[in-house]
């Protein structure tokens, strides 16, 4: 009786696939203006605010650096679970 109706399930999966899909768009949008923004306000076309652009980029870059980080150490806990069971044997 817990368990979600179909509609609240076909919800979840398209608000997932919209979150995924914003961000890959802010992906493409803050590394493909990374050398060509601009800090000067004249600049109307390429200006971005500076924290409001350094926080964009290090947040987006901080998801893949914990992304590979969690990666990395699951292979690691794997391969040391992995020789213990051997050597206990």
């Amino acid at each position: 009786e817990d368990r979600p109706g179909v509609f609240t399930s076909i919800c979840n999966c398209l608000f997932g696939c919209f979150l995924f899909a914003w961000f890959i768009a802010g992906n493409v949008w803050i590394y493909s203006n990374y050398d060509d923004w601009s800090k000067d306000p004249s600049h109307v076309d390429k200006y971005c605010h500076p924290t409001c652009y350094l926080y964009a980029f290090w947040t987006t870059t901080a998801v893949y650096i914990m992304t590979g980080a969690t990666i990395v150490l699951g292979c690691c806990s794997a391969c040391i679970a992995a020789c213990c069971s051997c050597f206990q044997d």
